[in-house]
């Protein structure tokens, strides 16, 4: 087991020589190859750390790279056989892609940028591509927050979750503390279909655990057919009663 996180403040933490500071683009810093900036507060980062360390993901699945800090991490964190890492912009992150080739983590992470997280297609091909068919272990969805797009990737993605994998969204409160203002849809809306589809088919959902701006939702062992699964058609009657009107 790796030893524990080396914290040199609350706001910035070590692994292996590289630096990660946690508010670091709050006062404009970027992120370099040896010291990156990651948009988490600790006890986020150390959720993650003890959602690693329980569950040993092989297989990880992130959408949303932006300056890099979260794949670093998960890559250093995790030692993953496979991580895929990608975002909707299409200039790479150049620190990233040096910290990758100066350790030599070509093999176990491969980055994609221009792709939107709801191409289901682009998504498919990514898949098939990278892990052969194998299932995924840890999904991470720190993306675009806008419901459409979040439950698209999660529709597709969340049948390819072995039993027991966990399925992370990120950010899921903005729209109720301001951090993503404006007219869209909540994406707490789609915690509600969520919740509703745990009690509902709990074999398919088996667990849900909430913090302010972080769901972590447990595959159960139900069968999921990959073509068809749609979270808003699973919650049943009563569930669909208590829906009626949101979109």
């Amino acid at each position: 087991m790796d030893p524990a996180l080396d914290w040199t403040s609350d706001e910035e933490f070590a692994i292996d020589g590289i630096s990660y500071l946690c508010r670091g683009v709050k006062v404009g810093l970027k992120s370099t190859p040896n010291r990156f900036c990651i948009i988490k507060p600790r006890w986020q980062i150390e959720r993650y750390d003890e959602l690693l360390r329980h569950t040993t993901p092989k297989n990880i699945f992130e959408l949303g790279i932006w300056d890099g800090g979260s794949t670093a991490f998960l890559a250093q964190r995790a030692h993953p056989s496979k991580l895929v890492a990608l975002d909707v912009t299409p200039e790479p992150c150049l620190a990233l892609e040096s910290f990758l080739d100066a350790r030599g983590l070509r093999d176990a992470v491969a980055t994609y940028y221009g792709v939107d997280q709801a191409d289901t297609h682009k998504l498919a091909d990514i898949l098939a591509r990278e892990y052969h068919g194998d299932p995924l272990d840890l999904v991470i969805d720190d993306a675009s927050h806008l419901i459409e797009e979040t439950r698209e990737s999660f529709n597709f993605l969340f049948p390819h979750l072995s039993p027991g994998g966990a399925y992370v969204i990120e950010d899921w409160s903005g729209a109720h503390t301001n951090f993503q203002p404006g007219p869209e849809t909540p994406l707490s809306v789609l915690l509600f279909e969520l919740m509703l589809a745990a009690a509902h088919r709990p074999a398919l959902i088996a667990e849900i655990a909430i913090r302010r701006g972080l769901a972590i939702v447990r595959r159960g062992p139900e069968a999921i057919d990959p073509g068809s699964f749609d979270v808003s058609a699973i919650y049943g009657k009563v569930g669909r009663d208590l829906m009626r009107g949101l979109p």
